[in-house]
C-alpha cells in the first residue's frame, strides 16, 4: 500500500503458511519518504483471543511507531491493511458470541478513540466516532465477510471440499 499524499509506504515482504502450527507469520515493511522505518513482524494465531490480542497488538503499533507523525486517514489505512485484515483471516467460520462480539467493538473503538485524541471523558458515542472516521462497526464486517464466503461456498462445484463440508449430514445417532 502506498499513501500518495503522505509519502508511507507498506510493503508485505513475506507471508508464510504454516499449517503444523497453524499460525501465519507476516512481515510488513513500512517506509516513508523512500526512507526505512522498519520492519514489522506478526503472528497471526488462529484462535480468537490470540486473533483479538494480535488485533491490539498491531493497533498498538501503528499508534507506537507513528504517533503524530503520520495524518489520520494514513494510519486509518494502514489500520484496515493490517490489523483488520489479521483479524478476518480464517474467520468464515466464526460463531461470535455477545461478549465476542463486545471485546471485538471495544477494541477497535480503543484505536478510533486514540486516533482522534478523544477520551472516554469526552462522552462521544462510538455511532459518532464511526461517523468521523467513516469507518464500519468490526462485527458488521466480519458478518458481511462470512456471508460472502458462504455466498461462494454455495457457487463451488459440488465435488469441492468446501462445499461438501458446508452440505455434510451426519448418519446415525
Amino acid at each position: 500500500m502506498q499513501c500518495r499524499r503522505s509519502g508511507y509506504r507498506v510493503e508485505v515482504l513475506q507471508v508464510q503458511l504454516q499449517k503444523a502450527k497453524e499460525n501465519v507469520t507476516a512481515e510488513l515493511f513500512i517506509t516513508y519518504q523512500r526512507t526505512e522505518l522498519g520492519l514489522m513482524q506478526t503472528k497471526f494465531i488462529i484462535t480468537f483471543i490470540a486473533k483479538l490480542q494480535t488485533y491490539n497488538k498491531i493497533n498498538g503499533a501503528i499508534r507506537r511507531h507513528f504517533g503524530k507523525q503520520m495524518n489520520k486517514e494514513t494510519k486509518l489505512r494502514i489500520h484496515n491493511i493490517t490489523a483488520k485484515a489479521a483479524l478476518k483471516f480464517e474467520s468464515e467460520a466464526w460463531v461470535l458470541k455477545t461478549r465476542e462480539e463486545q471485546r471485538l467493538e471495544a477494541a477497535q473503538m480503543k484505536f478510533l478513540r486514540h486516533l482522534l485524541r478523544i477520551t472516554k471523558l469526552d462522552k462521544e458515542t462510538n455511532q459518532c466516532i464511526r461517523e468521523k472516521t467513516r469507518a464500519q462497526n468490526i462485527v458488521k464486517e466480519i458478518k458481511q465477510w462470512q456471508e460472502k464466503w458462504l455466498q461462494h461456498v454455495q457457487r463451488m462445484d459440488t465435488n469441492r471440499i468446501p462445499k461438501q463440508a458446508l452440505q455434510y449430514n451426519p448418519k446415525g445417532a
